[in-house]
C-alpha cells in the first residue's frame, strides 16, 4: 500500500469527529501511539499560539493551505484549527506482515464541538462503525486512493474522550480505541521506539522520533540516489547517519529564540565518530557559505555544537529570532 497524501489530509481534517468516548481510563495523544512505532512527532500547537513568532508561522500556514473543500468542511463543523487544537500526535507503523505498508495514526487534544463535527462529517458519508474497543466512522470511498492487495484502505476518526481525537488509516484508529480501552499502548512507558523517549525533551515545543533501523529497510526510504551530488554536505550527512539507528530531535521556543537539538544514535563506534565528524564538517562548510552573502548568520551557526557520549551524537544551538522572523517571510520559489 501506498499511503496517499488525499487520505491522510481528509483525516487530518476529520481528526475533530465527535463519537461517544469509549471505555478505559482517563489518556492522551501520545498514550495512543501504536507500541510498534516507527516514526513519532509531536507539536504543542497551544504554546506556538502564544509565541509571537509561531504565531506568524501558523497565520501564514492558514493562508496557504485555505480553500476548497477544507474551507468547507471547517465552516460546517464550526472549527478552527489554529484556535481550538492544542497539540497534535503523528505516529507512522508498520503494517503487520507487511514490511512495505504503513498504518498512519493522527491524535489531537483540544476543543471540539460534536454536534457540528458528526454533522459534518456525516454530511459528507462518513458512516458510523462499531468495534470491540469503540466507535469510530469510516470514511467514504470516493476519499480513499490507498490499496492494499487491490482492496481499497480506509481512512477512519474517532472521538476517544471529549478533548482527544484519532484519525488515520482505518486498522490504525482501530488500535488505537483497543489501545485506549487497556488503558494504553504501552508506548510512554518504553514499549517499542518509546525507549528512546528519554533522548527527546517531551515537553519541547515539538519533537521527533524515528527509527532509522527499520525505516531503512523500507526501500522507499533505503536506496535513494545521490550519485548526481556525491561531493556534497547533504551527500555526506546522509552517508553517516546511514548506520544510526534512531534519530531525535525536538525544538523549544524561548521568547524570540529557538532551541535546536539533534541527535543519532548507534552502537557502532566507528559510526558515532564518522557522523561527529560530518557534523562538525557541515558546520564549517555552512559558515563558509554564508560569510559573504549573510555575514550576520555566522555567529549563529558558530553557537552550534556537537557533543559525543557512548552511543549517541547530537548537534544543538540557538537561533535567534531575527533569522527564524526572515525564514517564514521568505516568499516560496
Amino acid at each position: 500500500m501506498k499511503t496517499s497524501l488525499a487520505v491522510l489530509g481528509i483525516a487530518a481534517l476529520a481528526l475533530v469527529l465527535p463519537l461517544p468516548a469509549s471505555a478505559g481510563g482517563s489518556a492522551d495523544a501520545l498514550s495512543l501511539v501504536p507500541a510498534d512505532a516507527a516514526t513519532v512527532g509531536m507539536v504543542r500547537i497551544a504554546e506556538m499560539r502564544a509565541n509571537p513568532l509561531c504565531a506568524q508561522f501558523i497565520s501564514e500556514t492558514d493562508r496557504i493551505a485555505s480553500g476548497g473543500e477544507a474551507d468547507s468542511f471547517l465552516r460546517d463543523a464550526g472549527l478552527k484549527p489554529a484556535d481550538d487544537v492544542d497539540l497534535l500526535v503523528v505516529a507512522l507503523a508498520p503494517l503487520a506482515g507487511k514490511k512495505q505498508e504503513v498504518r498512519a495514526l493522527i491524535a489531537a487534544e483540544g476543543r471540539f464541538d460534536a454536534g457540528r463535527l458528526a454533522a459534518a462529517l456525516e454530511a459528507r458519508g462518513a458512516l458510523k462503525q462499531t468495534a470491540p474497543g469503540g466507535t469510530y466512522y469510516r470514511l467514504p470511498e470516493k476519499d480513499t486512493h490507498c490499496k492494499v492487495e487491490g482492496k481499497d484502505v480506509r481512512g477512519a476518526v474517532a472521538f476517544v474522550e471529549s478533548r482527544l481525537l484519532v484519525a488515520g488509516t482505518e486498522d490504525a484508529v482501530l488500535q488505537a480505541l483497543a489501545d485506549h480501552a487497556r488503558g494504553s499502548s504501552g508506548f510512554r512507558s518504553g514499549v517499542g521506539l518509546g525507549r528512546q523517549l528519554e533522548r527527546v525533551d517531551v515537553n519541547s515545543t515539538a519533537w521527533a522520533l524515528v527509527d532509522a533501523k527499520q525505516l531503512a529497510q523500507d526501500h522507499r526510504f533505503g536506496t535513494r540516489d545521490t550519485a548526481s551530488s556525491a561531493d556534497s554536505p547533504a551527500a555526506g550527512l546522509a552517508a553517516a547517519f546511514k548506520p544510526v539507528s534512531c534519530f531525535a530531535a525536538s525544538v523549544t521556543f524561548r521568547g524570540e529564540e529557538l532551541d535546536f537539538s539533534a541527535t543519532g544514535v548507534s552502537t557502532d563506534e566507528e559510526a558515532l565518530k564518522l557522523l561527529e565528524d560530518t557534523l562538525r564538517g557541515v558546520l564549517a562548510f555552512w559558515r563558509l557559505a554564508v560569510q559573504e552573502k549573510n555575514p550576520d548568520m555566522v555567529s549563529a551557526i558558530r553557537a552550534f555544537e556537537v557533543d559525543r557520549d557512548d552511543d549517541s551524537v547530537t548537534l544543538a544551538g540557538t537561533i535567534p529570532g531575527d533569522m527564524i522572523r526572515r525564514l517564514i517571510e521568505k516568499p516560496a520559489k
